[in-house]
């Protein structure tokens, strides 16, 4: 039988179990350990200033190291680096909720032979037989265009095409496009070949934010 004192002990408002050490700002209430692991900027809105949330950006950090170079890239191509991964990470969320790393290393991959083919005056397209693989390269490749001001396909769900007269994305060429493919696919690299499961996606949903970057962001 409960004493008194159970009747005091925090529950997770997640999973109803007690002692929930946790408190969560975003929802103002107590949480455990296990459910502030899987649920955190996944079906919580956390706040980027959460304890908990700097404490797992930089264990992900520490697990996909980055290099000064790399840094230095990602800085001067920010938003076409986030527009690409925000492409990625809708997909995720709305079609392929199960979509692994090592598919989103072969859309890169793909991707890459496609664009570089392309500054030898050869329009082709790489493809994939993975329908999953070939959604991610076409949802990539529509931002992509937006970015080169090119008309997007259709590809894309209209909930993740950003209106004209709202978006208005930075025009880049060839060469920064495959260079910030390149750098996303060493990243993606990395989470494969170090084994650690989605750690590539896990590392983008702490970091990448829920709207596209614009050239006046």
């Amino acid at each position: 039988m409960l004493n008194s004192q159970d009747n005091n002990i925090n529950r997770c408002w997640a999973c109803q179990k007690p002692r929930a050490k946790r408190k969560c700002k975003a929802t103002n209430t107590f949480i455990c350990s296990q459910c502030c692991g899987t649920k955190r900027k996944k079906e919580i809105n956390c706040p980027d200033d959460c304890q908990y949330i700097i404490s797992a950006k930089h264990h992900w950090i520490d697990k996909l190291p980055i290099t000064p170079a790399q840094i230095d890239f990602w800085q001067s191509h920010f938003d076409i680096i986030h527009n690409i991964e925000y492409a990625m990470l809708q997909i995720k969320k709305t079609r392929y909720t199960d979509l692994k790393d090592i598919e989103i290393k072969e859309a890169l991959e793909n991707l890459i032979k496609t664009y570089e083919t392309e500054t030898r005056g050869i329009i082709y397209e790489y493809k994939s037989s993975n329908y999953r693989i070939q959604s991610v390269i076409d949802n990539i490749e529509t931002i992509i265009n937006q970015h080169r001001h090119i008309n997007p396909t259709s590809n894309l769900q209209p909930s993740m095409v950003p209106k004209t007269n709202e978006v208005k994305l930075r025009k880049i060429n060839l060469d920064e496009i495959i260079q910030s493919l390149k750098f996303l696919l060493g990243l993606t690299r990395q989470s494969v070949n170090k084994n650690i499961g989605n750690g590539y996606f896990d590392f983008l949903s702490l970091f990448a934010s829920n709207t596209l970057v614009d050239e006046t962001s």
